[in-house]
C-alpha cells in the first residue's frame, strides 16, 4: 500500500518501513528542522552521512518549514509540499517550485546576499557582472564591502542604492566627493579608518589618474578602492603612515621631486610598492575634518605607490597594462588598457572617463 496524501506509510506489507519512520521521526524532524531555506530542504535526500536513518526532507508551503519525510508533525498534504526524496509523495519536486526568496535585509541601506542565486536574482547581480564580468565566488557577499561605485552602472542596471550626499557623516554613508583626483561618474561608501596596509603580493583594487600632479615620472600613485574592478599586485611592499615617514626612511632630501625620488629609492631597495595608511591632505580630501568640521575624517584613503611603474601613463606603462594589473573578479582576467584614457582602465570594465583631459594647472599639486 502506498503512503497516504500526507506521505505517511500504512499497511502490513511495509511494516518495517513504517516502524523505521515511527522510530526515527523525532530525530529526523530535528535534523530537517535545522534547514531554514526551501532549496536546501528540497534537495536533502540522503545525500550526506547521518547518525541515524532519515528518508529525506520536504518543504511545507503551509508553515514554510522543513520537515522530515513521513513526519506526523508535517501539516502539508502532497499538493502543498516540495521534496526530491524518492520516499516523498509531494507532487512538487523542483527547486523552482520554492517561493521567491525575500529581499536581503539591508545593512545601513546596503544588502547582503547569502548565495550566488540570491545575487543573480537582484539588480546588484547585473551590476557586479557589468563591473567584474562575473559574480563573487564566496558568500555571503556584502555590498557594503565595496568602497567605490560606478554610478553609470547603478543607473543602467536599475540598482536601488542609498542616496549620495557630497560628504560622508558616518560609517557606510554613500557620498560623492572623496579626493581631488577621483574619476567622474563614481560615488563612494565610507569606510572609517584606521586603515591596515595590504599584505605583500596581494591583488588589490585601485584607481589611478594619469599623473595629475606632475610628480610621477617615477612611480604611479593609486588609491585602494574595492569596487573599481581593476586590480594591482602590490608585490614586495612597505607601509608608512605619512609621506614624510617614507622620505625619512629612504633619506629623501628636499629641493627635488621628493615623490619621484622616493619611488626611485624604494625600487632600488627591492620594493614594488609603498603604502600610506594615514596621509592627511586638506587640499585633496575636501570632505576631511578640517574642511567640514566633522570629527573622524582626518584622512580619507589608503594610498598605494607602484614604485617601478610610470604614473604619467594611465596604464602605468607606455606599452599598456603590465602583468601586475588585471581585472575580473579577484584578478582573474588579463587587462587590455588604453593609454589615451585619463584613468587606469581595462577592456570590459565600465569606463571611468572617455578621453584624456587637459592637464590641470600646476597649482594642483600632491601634498608632501
Amino acid at each position: 500500500m502506498p503512503p497516504d496524501r500526507f506521505g505517511r506509510f500504512h499497511g502490513t506489507s511495509i511494516v518495517r518501513t513504517f516502524l523505521l519512520v515511527s522510530i526515527v521521526t523525532p530525530f529526523a524532524a530535528l535534523e530537517c528542522a535545522e534547514i531554514k531555506d526551501c532549496a536546501t530542504c528540497v534537495q536533502d535526500k540522503l545525500s550526506r552521512p547521518r547518525p541515524f536513518p532519515v528518508l529525506g526532507c520536504s518543504w511545507c508551503l503551509t508553515d514554510s518549514t522543513c520537515h522530515a519525510v513521513g513526519s506526523t508533525s508535517d501539516p502539508c498534504d502532497s499538493h502543498h509540499c516540495i521534496s526530491q526524496s524518492t520516499f516523498s509523495q509531494c507532487r512538487k519536486r523542483a527547486i523552482s517550485d520554492c517561493p521567491a526568496v525575500p529581499p536581503p535585509t539591508p545593512k545601513h541601506g546596503w544588502p547582503t546576499f547569502s548565495s550566488k542565486a540570491d545575487l543573480k536574482a537582484s539588480p546588484w547581480g547585473d551590476y557586479m557582472h557589468a563591473v567584474y564580468s562575473g559574480l563573487p565566488t564566496s558568500y555571503p557577499f556584502d555590498v557594503a564591502s565595496l568602497w567605490v561605485l560606478h554610478d553609470g552602472e547603478i543607473i543602467k542596471q536599475h540598482v536601488k542604492a542609498p542616496t549620495a550626499t557630497d560628504c560622508p557623516a558616518k560609517q557606510l554613508d554613500r557620498y560623492n566627493i572623496n579626493d581631488d583626483y577621483q574619476p567622474p561618474k563614481v560615488s563612494w561608501i565610507w569606510h572609517a579608518y584606521p586603515y591596515t596596509a595590504r599584505p605583500a603580493s596581494s591583488w588589490v583594487e585601485v584607481i589611478h589618474e594619469a599623473d595629475p600632479f606632475g610628480d610621477e615620472s617615477h612611480g604611479a600613485w593609486m588609491l585602494y578602492t574595492p569596487g573599481s574592478g581593476i586590480y594591482f599586485n602590490i608585490g614586495k611592499t612597505i607601509a608608512f603612515a605619512e609621506h614624510s615617514d617614507a622620505y625619512a626612511h629612504f633619506n629623501i632630501a628636499g629641493g627635488q621631486d621628493m615623490n619621484s625620488a622616493m619611488s626611485v629609492a624604494a625600487a632600488a631597495a627591492g620594493y614594488d610598492s609603498v603604502q600610506f595608511t594615514a596621509h592627511v591632505d586638506h587640499v585633496s580630501y575636501q570632505c576631511d575634518t578640517k574642511n567640514t568640521g566633522r570629527p573622524g575624517f582626518d584622512y580619507m584613503g589608503l594610498e598605494i605607490v607602484a614604485v617601478k611603474m610610470v604614473g604619467t601613463f594611465a596604464c602605468l606603462a607606455s606599452g599598456g597594462a603590465p602583468t601586475s594589473v588585471k581585472c575580473g573578479w579577484q584578478a582573474a582576467t588579463s587587462c587590455s588598457c588604453d593609454n589615451s584614457k585619463q584613468f587606469l582602465n581595462c577592456g570590459g570594465v565600465p569606463e571611468l572617463h572617455s578621453n584624456l583631459t587637459a592637464r590641470l594647472s600646476s597649482a594642483r599639486r600632491r601634498k608632501a
